[in-house]
């Protein structure tokens, strides 16, 4: 059987070890530029697939039919 207080301790370390990590992480220009292109391209992407998919999908998925007719589907 697991010893329950041995697994809370190793927990308390591994978040505490987890939060200095993150309270140390600093903000470089290198990094937030590298965040921005990211964004950008993920941004430009999804909405080419907005484009190409269309409206269809979403009158599918979410609308009634009586909301669907009067749209003109």
């Amino acid at each position: 059987m697991k010893n329950k207080g041995v697994s809370s301790t190793v927990n308390k370390r591994f978040v505490k070890k987890i939060k200095t990590k993150i309270q140390n992480f600093k903000l470089t220009d290198e990094f937030i530029g590298r965040i921005r292109w990211v964004l950008f391209v993920t941004a430009f992407l999804l909405l080419f697939l907005a484009f190409q998919v269309g409206d269809d999908w979403f009158v599918r998925e979410f609308a009634n039919y009586d909301w669907a007719r009067s749209i003109g589907f």
